[in-house]
């Protein structure tokens, strides 16, 4: 089956589809000064009522079974945590109970709440979750650790961050992101323990198959262009000999594009792509044998010639310098069709050009001084996703000080949304009508809040089609989180206006879940990291998205 992998990082969200379905990944430029939103002081009517609307849900949670009565006790559980942070953990020990009752689906739901209750722990009791380790899954506990690591890294115990890694190391595949950044926080005189990470690191890398190259944290090859000069020149030519075996072994043909402001490059395998990145290292290793690879590859030698430094090159120089590969600023993608395949051609939503993804990355970085230019420039993005996410940014960099052409880039994007997959739509929407909120522009933000859940109707009726339903947990269905998402929005507007939308939710357990998600809003909690799944006849397929707050 064709899987289509990718990145997103749009203005507020951080999105991740797999199986079937795609996402592009556009970044506002290191450095850029976006305008930030306003801040939110909730009033004190609002305050109570937030937290007489948390008491009524957490009521209703509890009368919840199974995967949503877990699922709702860790919402309200996050609701509580900057107030009372005991009654959020005994919520969360009462979520984590919940999860025992479940039984796992194709889509591991009881993994996921049981990772996500673990992980809101942490900040509030890493002793505690440490010992409850042992009474979950095993798949669970690497990413868990994985939030304890965070938190130790946050607190500056990097002496804890270190003993971490090496117990994810054993139970696991070395989280290598992580081990970058804990490497580059070890001063000097530690020296020896970012040898022995690296090392630890390799030979995690070459323990695990990375299933044709895992991209992100998950991805080893930082290490060797970050840290190349500060290991023996040995265990880096190990290291680079070992990323172009397991992407030579791979056995997967992929398209895989890069592009930013700085430039487009586009590679017809993962071998190529690993070329691009490790060759500059080589060169200065062993010249002898850099030279000899270029000569079988004409087109990674050529791209060379024009980015000397790979994938280096395509980055703003902060981020080349800061330690993280594909820092927002560049966008990245990959289109995967790997052993066993046979999914139907041009199945799913069209993989945008290279020239589409650098297009955007330059309207991005020109949103603030030229966004006239930026603006008339989206005209030539061809993919409506893409031209979608630039028309927004445009409308998140512009709505402070010129709301003209906020204006005009948010009424050409509501002309363009219903182009979008129903998903998407909801989520740009959401977007939108943050925007107008931010502007002032109350009447607009309603209408596009309307807009949204008769948008977010739509999915709940393709999610609950009784001849092809989503199996997945209803409250990480589409349609949960298009609800959730306008009525975050609607809340402050006006409860009682939001309240009286929400009598249009038929599904009461939709309506808990929603409820949960104003109360919230009204206190002023982030939305966190959410998960969107879908299981049906045409594939299975799931996201990751996470607030960012200005």
């Amino acid at each position: 089956m064709k899987t289509r992998i990718a990145l997103v990082v749009l203005a507020a969200a951080i999105l991740c589809y797999g199986q079937n379905q795609m996402q592009v990944e556009v970044g506002m430029r290191p450095g850029s000064s976006r305008q930030a939103e306003p801040a939110r002081k909730a009033t004190p009517e609002q305050l109570e009522r937030g937290r007489q609307m948390l008491q009524v849900a957490e009521a209703q949670a509890a009368g919840l079974e199974g995967g949503m009565r877990s699922y709702a006790l860790l919402q309200v559980a996050r609701a509580y945590q900057p107030t009372d942070k005991k009654k959020a953990l005994a919520l969360l020990e009462d979520a984590l109970a919940a999860t025992r009752a479940i039984d796992d689906d194709s889509l591991k739901t009881r993994l996921q709440l049981q990772k996500q209750i673990l992980q809101e722990m942490v900040p509030l009791a890493p002793n505690r979750v440490d010992e409850l380790l042992t009474e979950v899954e095993a798949q669970a506990r690497a990413s868990v650790l994985n939030s304890l690591l965070s938190y130790y890294e946050k607190q500056k115990e990097l002496g804890h961050a270190v003993e971490v890694l090496y117990r994810i190391a054993q139970e696991s595949e070395m989280p290598y992101g992580a081990a970058l950044r804990v490497m580059q926080a070890l001063p000097p005189e530690r020296a020896a323990d970012a040898q022995q990470l690296f090392a630890v690191s390799l030979a995690s890398f070459q323990d695990h198959k990375q299933s044709g190259g895992c991209m992100g944290d998950c991805d080893f090859v930082p290490l060797i262009l970050r840290f190349w000069t500060r290991v023996p020149k040995e265990a880096v030519l190990d290291a680079i000999h070992a990323v172009l075996k397991d992407a030579r072994d791979s056995g997967q043909k992929s398209s895989i594009s890069m592009a930013s402001d700085q430039g487009a490059v586009a590679f017809n395998s993962l071998y190529e792509f690993r070329l691009f990145q490790v060759l500059p290292v080589l060169r200065q290793l062993d010249e002898s044998g850099a030279k000899k690879l270029l000569e079988e590859y004409q087109q990674v030698q050529t791209l060379l010639a024009k980015y000397p430094q790979g994938t280096d090159s395509l980055q703003p120089p902060d981020a080349a310098e800061g330690g993280r590969d594909r820092r927002p600023g560049a966008s990245f993608m990959v289109s995967n069709d790997g052993p066993g395949g046979g999914g139907r051609p041009g199945s799913g939503p069209q993989m945008p050009a290279p020239v589409e993804m650098q297009q955007v990355s330059k309207i991005a970085a020109e949103a603030e001084k030229n966004p006239r230019d930026a603006l008339a420039n989206c005209a030539g993005i061809s993919n409506p996703n893409l031209r979608s996410q630039a028309l927004l940014m445009i409308a998140r960099s512009t709505w402070k000080n010129d709301s003209s052409i906020a204006r005009e880039a948010l009424q050409k994007f509501m002309e363009l949304n219903p182009k979008l997959e129903i998903a998407q739509q909801v989520m740009s929407l959401s977007t939108a009508a943050d925007i107008y909120l931010n502007m002032g522009e109350t009447d607009d933000a309603k209408s596009v809040i309307e807009k949204g859940l008769a948008a977010a109707e739509s999915a709940y009726k393709k999610d609950s089609n009784a001849d092809d339903p989503n199996k997945a947990l209803k409250a990480y269905w589409p349609s949960a989180e298009a609800y959730r998402g306008m009525l975050r929005l609607a809340v402050r507007i006006s409860p009682v206006w939001a309240a009286n939308l929400t009598k249009e939710i038929s599904d009461p357990e939709m309506k808990v879940v929603a409820q949960i998600a104003m109360a919230a809003s009204l206190l002023d909690i982030p939305t966190g990291s959410t998960m969107i799944m879908n299981e049906t006849k045409q594939g299975t397929s799931m996201s990751m998205s996470m607030e960012r707050r200005d």
